[in-house]
């Protein structure tokens, strides 16, 4: 296989220069040098759409988007959820209190946050609204966290509740953790454990936890994942969906290299299909790579091309994981969880 990628090896290696491609030309944003997360992550649109739950649980009830790929519109975290201007960690499971009354502790079922109050009595759902919770910044110090509406997704999500939540800014203030694009409150998922977000060596992760968990945007990744149907807490014909759900995060935030380190450019729509049938496969584009929980198994030479009139020059580490036969079906037999595509600029302009 190796005398065939020598040629585009060599064309990969070489800084851009001459023979520029007409993608070169493009206003794509500025993803900076190989080897380097971009500075400005885009948001790259994928296939798939979503109609938000009630204006209580921080939809519009009847409008219709498209999911994003890459951060989220509010920040560059995998959950998006910020307090006091840094990324929120992780969400403790003890410490919590409802109207001053400490909980005798609590715990996850799916995304359903299950508090037990001092009587030994459950308290979930709505009945958690006023609820406290401490939170744990990028920086190691703690925050109050305030939940102030807790509803279920719409089908076929509807074992999903959403949280909105605010937290303390200082002064009797409360300001939502979760914001859209436009500064608007949005609601959370609640997923057990957390990620770890630095960019290298074993960046990009999950950690699982008994004591902590994430309340991920539901436009930012995580959250996303969640609600395209790779429930982590789920299972479909007898395989637990919590490495699809890894996997998506990767895919999601094109972190081929699985360090954390993200590949995302503006306005790059994707499609993305699995080896459990849950998104099917159901768009003709250019392939880009195949995924598992720890990065990209393989990438396309069609997406390599992609990034290297991109970037002009491609990461050694991205390279490695060339594949001119990633892509096939039977690699879901011996490992690959997803798979995806991306949309060129022929097919947007329909050539």
């Amino acid at each position: 296989r190796l005398p065939l990628l020598a040629p585009l090896l060599t064309l990969l290696l070489t800084p851009a220069g001459c023979g520029r491609s007409p993608v070169d030309d493009l206003d794509l944003g500025d993803p900076g040098a190989a080897g380097q997360a971009h500075a400005a992550l885009g948001t790259t649109t994928s296939s798939a759409t979503y109609t938000p739950s009630s204006p209580a649980a921080g939809g519009s009830g009847a409008q219709r988007f498209t999911w994003y790929q890459g951060t989220s519109l509010n920040g560059q975290s995998f959950a998006g959820a910020t307090a006091r201007g840094q990324a929120i960690r992780s969400v403790s499971l003890a410490g919590g209190s409802l109207g001053g009354a400490p909980f005798a502790g609590a715990y996850l079922d799916g995304s359903s946050l299950t508090a037990i109050d001092g009587n030994g009595a459950s308290v979930a759902g709505p009945a958690l609204v006023g609820a406290r919770l401490v939170a744990t910044l990028a920086d190691g110090t703690a925050a109050t966290l305030r939940i102030d509406a807790v509803a279920a997704d719409p089908f076929p999500n509807d074992d999903v509740l959403v949280y909105q939540v605010s937290h303390d800014a200082g002064g009797g203030a409360f300001r939502p953790i979760c914001v859209d694009g436009e500064g608007q409150p949005q609601a959370a998922v609640a997923v057990a454990g957390y990620w770890d977000t630095h960019a290298g060596k074993g960046g990009g992760r999950k950690i699982a936890s008994q004591e902590d968990f994430t309340f991920a945007c539901r436009g930012a990744t995580i959250g996303k994942c969640v609600l395209l149907g790779y429930k982590p807490w789920s299972r479909v014909g007898g395989a637990s969906l919590d490495a699809y759900h890894q996997a998506c995060v990767r895919m999601i935030r094109a972190d081929y290299c699985g360090d954390g380190n993200t590949w995302t450019v503006d306005g790059r729509a994707i499609a993305m299909h699995d080896a459990l049938g849950i998104e099917p496969d159901s768009r003709r584009w250019l392939f880009e790579a195949e995924w598992t929980d720890g990065g990209a198994r393989c990438v396309s030479k069609e997406r390599v091309i992609d990034l290297k009139n991109l970037l002009g020059v491609v990461s050694p580490c991205i390279l490695a994981r060339l594949d001119l036969f990633c892509g096939v079906e039977a690699h879901f037999r011996s490992g690959t969880q997803m798979m995806n595509e991306f949309q060129s600029l022929a097919i947007v302009l329909g050539l």
